[in-house]
């Protein structure tokens, strides 16, 4: 279940990113409050306060307008700046709209001549203007207000309808995958299709965000790029673990109950899922191959950092072989018949079903043909004579086969008497001998040892 909160906490935080790039965009100037700049007009808050109409020195009205907005913006994005301090004074003819130490406007005899009103008149209208629209701004712009807005956000609205969808998708498939299979009885049916229920179940989640954001797929293109390839960096491990699991869904690199080793560890396949792969671990401090009781779960994208080896995919066999020491003195053919026989007759149920599985391999893959029938070499050393017995077993039996060659073998090599015999080495430590050692003088005082 904790995987599933970390995927809908993460798509949380991408809408955030989306509504918060909306909003940014949407706080910018529209294209009409820059035409209407351009013609003098003195804009706000998507709002025009007023218009300038004449010239203040060598500033014309479109430039004195602009720059009268950047003024009013700073401002009003100062929430340190209180309203109270914006106040109207004369300075030598010009009537200064400012605020603390920012003059905001300046309003000249001209101006109140194009307006038809007197300039305390007009610094006073304008004043009244600024401070109503600079109070709205801040309004809309607080900290509730803008928590009101973003829930009310179109996007936040939908985002909280995915989430009660993902949950109920996610109980609904939940539910389906723990009642359903416990009508199959077959084990490999049942787990393919718990499977296949949860496939499904992802597949409905993005149907539905899908339809949820159909409206709005076309708008937040940049969006979702800008995003996804950031989510790409930041996932790449995930996103290769994830085409991992395409690869060996779709390239057969292993099944559940295959016998692989895989990032170093050899096990048997108990689940593959779309992140990792969960494997029972054999070997470790537990010699031959037999499962040691860890479980390990190996990242799905090491399919592409190191080799995958398959001990069950398409031979479910294996050559193993044994070596066999034999005292010289022994009758070498006896031995080579106890050998070979012993073998048929404890590995030899394996070798049809072999060639079976040999011969389609041959037709699948740029392959010899190979002998699965157990067979016998003999090597000559300096202390024995060494058979080495090469058969072909199942994967999971062979340390059970291998106990039963070594039992059969040397209760067939007893039964012969002493015709055939195993060979060994033993090394015996015996004790030195005494050494008597006496000491003469030369003539010159030196000393002559002398052994016996």
């Amino acid at each position: 279940m904790k995987k599933y909160w970390q995927a809908l906490i993460i798509f949380v935080l991408v809408t955030c990113l989306i509504v918060l790039s909306n909003s940014l965009a949407y706080s910018q100037k529209s294209p009409n409050s820059e035409n209407k700049s351009n013609d003098g007009s003195v804009v706000f808050n998507n709002e025009t306060l007023f218009v300038i109409q004449e010239k203040f020195g060598p500033a014309s009205q479109q430039q004195r307008a602009k720059e009268i907005s950047n003024r009013i913006e700073g401002v009003a994005k100062d929430f340190s700046i209180p309203l109270d301090s914006f106040q109207v004074a004369e300075v030598e003819g010009v009537e200064i709209v400012s605020s603390k130490d920012t003059v905001l406007i300046g309003i000249t005899e001209s101006d109140a001549k194009a307006a038809g009103k007197t300039q305390k008149q007009l610094a006073a209208e304008y004043l009244q203007k600024i401070k109503t629209s600079i109070a709205q701004y801040r309004k809309e712009h607080s900290l509730l207000r803008l928590i009101q807005n973003w829930f009310s956000h179109p996007i936040v609205i939908k985002l909280i309808i995915i989430a009660i969808g993902i949950v109920l998708i996610n109980v609904i498939f939940r539910y389906l995958s723990r009642s359903l299979p416990r009508y199959i009885t077959d084990s490999d049916i049942s787990y393919y299709l718990r499977k296949v229920i949860t496939f499904i179940g992802y597949l409905a989640i993005v149907l539905f965000v899908t339809i949820v954001f159909s409206d709005r797929l076309g708008q937040l293109t940049v969006v979702f790029g800008v995003i996804g390839a950031g989510v790409a960096f930041a996932l790449q491990e995930v996103i290769a673990s994830i085409a991992g699991w395409l690869a060996i869904s779709l390239g057969q690199f292993y099944n559940p109950g295959d016998r692989i080793q895989l990032g170093g560890i050899m096990g048997d396949v108990i689940d593959i899922s779309i992140l990792r792969t969960t494997v029972m671990e054999i070997g470790a401090w537990v010699k031959a191959d037999l499962y040691n009781g860890r479980i390990v779960r190996i990242a799905n994208s090491f399919v592409f950092k190191e080799p995958v080896y398959n001990y069950s995919a398409d031979f479910p066999f294996v050559w193993d072989e044994i070596v066999i020491p034999v005292k010289y003195g022994s009758d070498h053919h006896l031995a080579r018949e106890i050998l070979q026989r012993v073998a048929e007759e404890v590995v030899g149920e394996y070798v049809p079903h072999a060639n079976t599985h040999w011969k389609e391999m041959v037709h699948k893959y740029l392959i010899e043909n190979a002998r699965v029938e157990p067979a016998v070499t003999l090597v000559t050393t300096d202390n024995w004579m060494e058979f080495t017995l090469r058969y072909v077993v199942d994967y999971k039996s062979r340390r059970v086969k291998r106990d039963q060659l070594f039992t059969r073998i040397l209760d067939e090599f007893l039964m012969t008497g002493d015709r055939v015999a195993y060979a060994s080495t033993t090394f015996h430590l015996v004790e030195t001998p005494v050494f008597d050692v006496r000491i003469n003088r030369d003539r010159n005082g030196q000393e002559d040892r002398e052994n016996d």
